[in-house]
């Protein structure tokens, strides 16, 4: 004897794996950068796109770090490196200008 699965059971079965679906996505408020409600002036700020990425932001001046490993040192110390910001574009071209381009490995 088939079995037939009547419209009201298959209706059944896509709500509940839509619901499934829709519980495993953190709802768009946990993806948002959480604020610091302690005033301290430093926060750790967790990237929603990926786990690797999290900064340390100085609230006071808004300088960034961010984490980084030495695999090539005995013990892999971490650090927290400093990382560039500019506030407009002149101050990035101002900084391009400074940097010594690497030659075109072709000419």
């Amino acid at each position: 004897m088939k079995h037939r699965m009547s419209f009201r059971s298959v209706a059944l079965l896509l709500l509940g794996a839509i619901s499934i679906v829709n519980a495993a996505e953190p709802p768009p408020s946990a993806l948002a950068p959480k604020e610091s409600t302690s005033g301290g002036r430093f926060v750790l700020f967790f990237s929603p796109h990926a786990r690797a990425d999290v900064y340390l932001v100085d609230t006071q001046t808004g300088r960034i770090w961010k984490p980084v490993t030495y695999t090539d040192v005995e013990g892999k110390p971490e650090v927290w490196m400093p990382q560039m910001r500019f506030d407009t574009m002149e101050e990035f071209w101002a900084w391009i200008a400074t940097l010594n381009r690497k030659q075109d490995p072709g000419k």
